[in-house]
């Protein structure tokens, strides 16, 4: 399948974000009211009410305006369709353990994908919206990437300019901020997690650890951050930070250096390209 002309990225990205604020809208309730009720998928992988209504109305939303179209979410899961076509990607609640925690930094991630040549998923369209960090970013393949200030009710503010995006002009390590992640069977895993953390800590200015994978692809494309890194993500975690921080001129690899696969790397590397060569040498122990 090509990849769809403007006018249908652009259709596509309308709809993804009125999802979004929608989806936002139902987990901004839960965040400020507070009548959480938490159920443990695993030891530290958490889910809510909130997080369950965030899904049930993006994937409204979405079939109603594409019903030919397959959904991947992390909740449902996948809709069952007969041939490899556009799928969408949703986490309806990208951060949930800092959401139960009353910590903002989360967000709503939804993307399309489409398969290319090689019969990969590839991310066309891109929409990542935080509504208590009062931010949302999207982008479409060819289109650009952008951000918009959010008014009180989670919708952009119509006052307040779209600005482009762009990574960071940094092209050395020293001036780098890295942002990471654990993945949630990290104490099955401590010691394979922690080897690169501390390599790429002995490199650059120095390393964070926000909790929501969009957030920080979302970060790096906006030039906040220089790189990311992470293992054991799952495709709607980082589906629509790839495209945006692709067409913010980012690069993105997994931690080896070779093509992202959405449904098959095990890690994903996200950098402002300048310094993507570096980074994959210090996840790999090598000499640079």
């Amino acid at each position: 399948m090509v990849t769809p002309k403007p006018d249908e990225l652009k259709a596509a990205l309308a709809v993804a974000q009125k999802a979004a604020l929608l989806g936002a809208k139902a987990i901004a309730l839960g965040y400020w009211d507070r009548d959480l009720t938490v159920r443990h998928k695993g030891p530290i992988d958490l889910v809510t009410q909130y997080d369950l209504e965030s899904e049930r109305v993006i994937r409204a939303n979405i079939q109603k305006a594409f019903p030919e179209h397959e959904f991947l979410a992390e909740e449902e899961g996948l809709t069952a369709k007969e041939a490899l076509g556009p799928k969408w990607y949703v986490d309806p609640l990208d951060g949930t353990t800092n959401y139960v925690h009353q910590n903002p930094f989360f967000a709503v991630s939804i993307a399309l994908a489409v398969p290319n040549p090689s019969g990969l998923m590839e991310p066309v369209v891109g929409v990542i919206h935080a509504p208590i960090l009062r931010e949302v970013f999207w982008a479409a393949k060819g289109l650009g990437a952008f951000r918009q200030t959010l008014g009180d009710d989670y919708a952009p503010l119509a006052t307040s300019p779209v600005i482009p995006l762009t990574v960071s002009p940094a092209s050395t390590l020293v001036e780098a901020l890295v942002n990471t992640g654990f993945p949630y069977d990290v104490h099955q895993r401590v010691q394979e997690i922690v080897s690169p953390f501390a390599r790429i800590l002995g490199q650059v200015q120095a390393v964070r650890r926000g909790g929501a994978a969009s957030l920080d692809l979302a970060f790096v494309a906006a030039g906040r951050s220089e790189g990311y890194f992470e293992t054991g993500l799952k495709p709607w975690d980082v589906a629509a930070g790839v495209i945006i921080v692709q067409e913010a001129g980012g690069a993105i690899s997994d931690y080896a250096g070779e093509t992202y696969q959405l449904e098959k790397s095990r890690d994903i590397l996200a950098s402002n390209s300048r310094l993507h060569s570096k980074l994959v040498d210090i996840l790999n122990d090598l000499t640079y």
